[in-house]
């Protein structure tokens, strides 16, 4: 097990251990704050990591080597992070002021500050890595965030709070949930327009794409499985009620397993069967944040305390 302790400075362990096989623990980040959300460069190189209490920061981690890199204040409340396809920015998004953050990942500084205005939730980097999308709770709707010269180009009024926004591959559409209502929003890319709206029973919260973009898996109280093509619910899968407003679902880079947060649990899917696989046990807290590592080999989890568990297969 490695640790990273404290908010900087040198390497204070080995380097990460090879893969175990079934799921086990074999290492864990610490940070300060309450871990809501943690994501990964495109290369596996560089974790980031969002904390809400008593530290609202956003953590920059070198994956391999365990050094924060740097740490860097979020405004009040950051609960949204997204890493764009290029690994050039990461987005994140601050619930009590409004407040959009782009950070250069070259330089680890905050390079601007947008402001939506209302309670932006959530947030995620389109596939051409042009634009940010935000999910505002408080004003139901999604913001268009332009990158390159930033500032808010669309507001997209919608049926009901949002909550996760998911971006299939090689779709002209994205997907929207809203778990108050028990709805998926369908909405054009070209053109900001709800095209349709689907009926996802209990709650759906956090959503993840497969690889060639043909499926949407929804994590509700059941897991769902929603067909891109056709735009209807395939299939279900009856798991433990996840978190409050909690976005813990990530696939592996091939697509064959889904990792499900759940409270002391990560519950591991097999993508083409749709049944339970495996069950980690014996997790700390309630597994607020998922995320697969680009080689397959790892899974970082998020657990609502200071810690990240690195999972590895």
């Amino acid at each position: 097990m490695f640790l990273v302790a404290g908010c900087g400075g040198s390497p204070q362990g080995p380097t990460i251990p090879p893969p175990v096989y079934p799921y086990a623990q074999v290492g864990e980040i610490i940070l300060p704050g309450n871990i809501r959300s943690v994501s990964i460069t495109p290369d596996g190189s560089t974790v980031l990591a969002i904390s809400m209490g008593f530290s609202d920061a956003l953590f920059i981690v070198d994956f391999e080597s365990e050094e924060v890199l740097a740490t860097l204040e979020m405004g009040d409340e950051p609960r949204g992070l997204a890493v764009g396809p290029d690994a050039e920015v990461a987005c994140v998004a601050s619930y009590i002021d409004g407040e959009v953050y782009i950070v250069d990942l070259g330089s680890f500084e905050v390079e601007d500050t947008v402001h939506v205005g209302g309670g932006p939730i959530n947030v995620n980097i389109s596939t051409s890595g042009e634009e940010a999308y935000v999910s505002n709770w408080t004003e139901r709707t999604v913001q268009v965030v332009s990158l390159s010269t930033p500032g808010v180009t669309d507001t997209i009024s919608v049926v009901s709070a949002p909550f996760d926004i998911c971006f299939p591959e090689g779709s002209s559409a994205f997907f929207v949930s809203h778990p108050d209502t028990d709805q998926v929003s369908v909405i054009d890319i070209a053109t900001g327009t709800v095209t349709q709206i689907l009926d996802v029973p209990d709650h759906p919260c956090g959503m993840a794409s497969n690889p060639g973009g043909n499926a949407v898996f929804v994590m509700a109280d059941t897991l769902v499985s929603i067909s891109v093509a056709d735009l209807t619910v395939e299939d279900r899968l009856d798991i433990a009620t996840p978190p409050s407003h909690q976005d813990p679902i990530d696939l592996l880079p091939d697509g064959s397993y889904l990792y499900l947060g759940q409270p002391f649990e990560v519950h591991v899917v097999e993508s083409a069967s749709f049944t339970l696989d495996y069950v980690v046990e014996d997790m700390s807290l309630e597994s607020t944040g998922i995320c697969c590592h680009p080689s397959g080999e790892y899974v970082l989890v998020a657990s609502g305390g200071t810690n990240i568990v690195i999972l590895g297969r």
